[in-house]
């Protein structure tokens, strides 16, 4: 993504969440929340960062695991 959301949340609508997924910001180590949109889909809070806290300047990539195809 290469900007960052100023509603706080990344709705992607395509993703098929499971109990099982993980959402993970890369070079972020901190715990990433998502939920499951009632249409189909997820949204992914951002986390609350600082700007010297920002893994990248640029551009950022979230890593989604355990979604249902």
């Amino acid at each position: 993504m290469l900007d960052w959301p100023k509603t706080g949340l990344l709705t992607l609508g395509a993703a098929n969440p499971t109990a099982q997924t993980v959402v993970s910001l890369l070079g972020y180590h901190g715990t990433v929340s998502w939920n499951k949109r009632a249409g189909g889909g997820i949204e992914i809070l951002m986390p609350i960062l600082a700007e010297n806290q920002m893994p990248c300047k640029w551009a950022w990539v979230f890593k989604l695991v355990g979604l249902n195809q």
